[in-house]
């Protein structure tokens, strides 16, 4: 499937994570959280069709693989488990292979270890790095979701009280945020310009 669209709730992630994994209660005003994405390509395997390998496109200099095993780049670990629990219409199943895709002018191919399996390829049954990937995005929208945090970046700066650039890249939510991307009406422009890819890059 190639541009495949998912809607995850929370709920559905947290229920997931505690079948494999130790995980924390959800809080009542995280229930209602739904994360959704849409996936560059999902291949599904010739021999065995009920797994599948996701693909993320990266025509820009991707994330290092480290980033990956850390859990500080939860992108691709998101849409594993997107399709592992079936929350897109096209394509569910068992996520056994995930990387991103190099589409550069040096470089064209997937980004994986020279001399290792990459981390989020795993053998169906076992969660792998999917458990403790789960574990740090429920944690992530348990956080962005408190209506008692003071989320007040975004506000400010339309007001013009932050001077320079917004400090995306040491933000936890780098890799998920699209924020790129929105547009607010108080600004002429969208986002684009005050976040720019180079920016956001390692």
């Amino acid at each position: 499937a190639l541009e495949a669209d998912f809607v995850l709730p929370l709920a559905d992630l947290h229920a997931w994570l505690k079948d494999h994994a130790d995980a924390p209660d959800l809080p009542d005003h995280a229930r209602a959280v739904r994360l959704r994405g849409t996936i560059d390509r999902v291949d599904r395997q010739v021999a065995d069709p009920s797994r599948l390998a996701v693909l993320d496109y990266k025509t820009g200099k991707p994330p290092p693989v480290k980033r990956i095993t850390e859990l500080e780049d939860l992108q691709l670990t998101l849409y594993a488990l997107a399709v592992e629990l079936g929350a897109g219409e096209e394509s569910a199943g068992a996520a056994g292979e995930s990387a991103f895709y190099a589409l550069g002018d040096d470089t064209c191919g997937p980004v994986v270890p020279a001399r290792k399996p990459h981390p989020l390829t795993r053998e169906v049954g076992d969660p792998g790095l999917l458990a403790a990937g789960a574990g740090a995005l429920v944690e992530l929208a348990v956080r962005a979701s408190d209506p008692g945090a003071p989320v007040d970046l975004l506000p400010r700066f339309v007001a013009g009280e932050v001077t320079g650039k917004l400090p995306c890249r040491w933000c936890d939510h780098r890799g998920l945020c699209r924020v790129e991307e929105r547009r607010i009406p108080e600004l002429a422009v969208g986002l684009d310009d005050v976040v720019t890819a180079r920016e956001v890059a390692p």
